[in-house]
């Protein structure tokens, strides 16, 4: 793992320890998809072939970029390529190795979780859903499919993004020689008002109805479907379960009036 040992993330802090880099500072919270866009604007504009979106709680092994572009140039057809991604605190076991997401229930889930590293993820393996923690796009991906949808404002960007992308022809490819570490967030635990569920519900319903339609009879019943698993989420997570059940119907409630952006 790469560990510089510093804790001051300031601006200013990375422009001295880092001078061979530039920054780019928003200049206030523009979201996850919104701000990485900005990100995103700048390397296609000084001319990069690829682009890596990299979570600031990770920590990296030396290779991990080396190791997305390789597999990137593998897997030509590929326009989204994700790290195999470990938690920080257990580091041989694994948060992610690729995903799954129905369209009809909205569940999505991590392939490999809580599995020991034991080898059992070698070479590049198609996946059908990508991890935005450390995930390469290529500019190929980004001029035909485009950036992030910038109204959902967290959660729900790269299922927007990999339902888009599949009906153009590319493919999603988990590179396990690139490895990543991540300190999975504990500002959800026992929270009193997961905020997260409000954002994930809305946006995953605002997700399937735009990019995987079912028509209006068909959609209302997914509607409900969608809101009685996040609803059922909220008892098998470490949550306080009146704030999550609240924040789940507030983001139906919002899906249902066509709100998005920050709550």
């Amino acid at each position: 793992m790469v560990d510089n040992g510093s804790t001051d993330g300031t601006p200013e802090n990375i422009r001295r320890r880092f001078p061979q880099f530039g920054v780019h500072e928003n200049g206030d919270n523009l979201g996850f998809p919104a701000g990485n866009n900005v990100g995103i604007h700048c390397a296609l504009a000084a001319g990069a072939d690829y682009v890596i979106l990299l979570n600031n709680d990770t920590f990296v092994d030396t290779r991990f970029a080396e190791e997305l572009v390789a597999a990137a140039e593998r897997n030509p057809s590929a326009g989204m390529i994700n790290s195999l991604i470990f938690f920080h605190d257990r580091p041989g076991l694994v948060w992610f190795a690729g995903g799954e997401i129905s369209t009809w229930t909205g569940r999505s889930r991590h392939a490999g979780y809580l599995q020991a590293d034991r080898g059992q993820f070698t070479g590049d393996a198609p996946i059908e859903r990508p991890c935005a923690c450390s995930l390469l796009v290529t500019r190929r991906f980004l001029e035909t499919v485009g950036l992030m949808r910038e109204d959902l404002f967290l959660y729900g960007e790269e299922i927007d993004w990999m339902l888009r992308a599949r009906r153009l022809g590319f493919q999603c490819v988990l590179a396990t020689r690139s490895k990543v570490w991540h300190r999975v967030s504990s500002s959800t635990k026992a929270s009193p008002q997961p905020v997260f569920l409000y954002y994930s519900t809305r946006n995953m319903l605002t997700v399937l109805r735009d990019e995987a339609p079912k028509g209006r009879v068909l959609g209302r019943v997914r509607d409900f479907i969608v809101l009685m698993v996040f609803l059922g989420a909220v008892f098998r997570l470490d949550v306080a379960w009146a704030g999550g059940v609240r924040n789940v119907l507030r983001g139906y409630r919002d899906y249902r009036k066509g709100i998005t952006g920050p709550r």
